[in-house]
């Protein structure tokens, strides 16, 4: 499996699994991305196990609303973050549209 396919495996199993938990909140677009930036991060430290990179992306998910929280807390700390640009984007995007989720 190659590097797209197993970050669109590993983004479709943490995606329906939050949907049909209900624990998709708020915008569906800003909720792709976050889980995007989580699954890449760990690609790019090596990680290659596709459930491994779901679950990872659902804890820090559900995580999401303290880490927020938290981020707003400390303003003055500034926060190097490379996050997915928009296009990487559409593999979230088809796969919303086909569940009909729709981020």
């Amino acid at each position: 499996m190659n590097d797209p396919e197993l970050r669109a495996e590993s983004f479709e199993i943490a995606w329906k699994y939050l949907d049909q938990s209900g624990l998709l909140t708020g915008e569906r677009r800003d909720a792709a991305r976050f889980i995007l930036n989580r699954i890449d991060r760990m690609m790019r430290g090596g990680e290659r196990r596709r459930l491994l990179l779901s679950n990872a992306a659902i804890d820090a998910y559900r995580l999401w609303p303290v880490l927020v929280t938290l981020d707003a807390s400390r303003e003055s700390q500034k926060r190097d973050v490379k996050t997915c640009s928009d296009d990487d984007f559409p593999i979230a995007i088809r796969f919303a549209e086909r569940s009909g989720a729709g981020p």
